[in-house]
């Protein structure tokens, strides 16, 4: 007789970039051990790809079209129901000469997360489309570009990824349509002024945070920081 396989239970959770529900399952023993190892290396390129690793094994979407918040949100819930909402963090802090340098802290993940930045862009004149966001150049010339997971840390390489498409007065002209090369070229020969506002999308976009307020147990001084970033909930 064969051993039984378990039915895995399934959950669904808003993403809170996106606004798409997406479906999760909690991993498994073996895929527990894919993060554990990669936290082990302090890796952050390994850490990153054992996320997505896991994330693809155990969601109904494709991870590499997702915002990088999303997929930050998306891990932090099949954390949630695979081992429990609360993590365990060490700060570190500067106090008095004998206090401790580090505060340990207890974080639950299920109501202290934050979602920061959603208004930024569009209080700054950006426009959202289905596909991405609009950056105008001029009155009649502008990119879409969709700010998303990439694998790539090359700048030029992110920026072919995430765009779009252009327009010219009522011409639009499809990624599909330019070459790599003539992309990074444009993208070279571009005006200040006009590659700022394509950084400006990029350093603007949505972000989790954890604030956080605690006393040193030596000195009762208070400490307050906010915790980003999803490598530091895979301790």
């Amino acid at each position: 007789m064969k051993l039984p396989k378990l039915d895995f239970p399934t959950y669904s959770t808003i993403l809170p970039v996106s606004l798409k529900e997406v479906k999760y399952r909690p991993y498994t023993v073996k895929e527990e051990k894919i993060i554990l190892l990669a936290t082990v290396s302090k890796d952050e390129q390994q850490l990153e790809n054992a996320v997505i690793q896991i994330l693809e094994n155990c969601c109904s979407v494709d991870i590499l079209k997702l915002h990088p918040t999303d997929v930050e949100w998306l891990f932090i819930k099949i954390k949630i129901v695979s081992v429990g909402n609360e993590t365990e963090v060490d700060l570190p802090v500067i106090c008095g000469d004998d206090c401790p340098t580090t505060l340990h802290i207890k974080i639950d993940l299920d109501n202290e997360v934050e979602v920061r930045g959603t208004d930024i862009l569009e209080n700054s004149g950006y426009i959202k489309k289905k596909d991405g966001w609009l950056v105008k150049f001029t009155d009649n010339i502008g990119m879409i570009l969709s700010v998303h997971t990439t694998r790539s840390k090359n700048e030029k390489d992110v920026l072919w990824d995430c765009f779009v498409s252009m327009y010219v007065g009522d011409e639009v002209i499809s990624k599909d349509s330019v070459t790599k090369d003539e992309f990074i070229e444009y993208m070279d020969e571009l005006p200040r002024p006009y590659a700022d506002k394509i950084d400006f999308l990029f350093r603007n976009q949505p972000w989790l945070v954890v604030p956080f307020k605690g006393n040193c147990k030596k000195c009762g001084k208070e400490h307050s920081t906010e915790i980003m970033g999803i490598l530091s909930f895979l301790e």
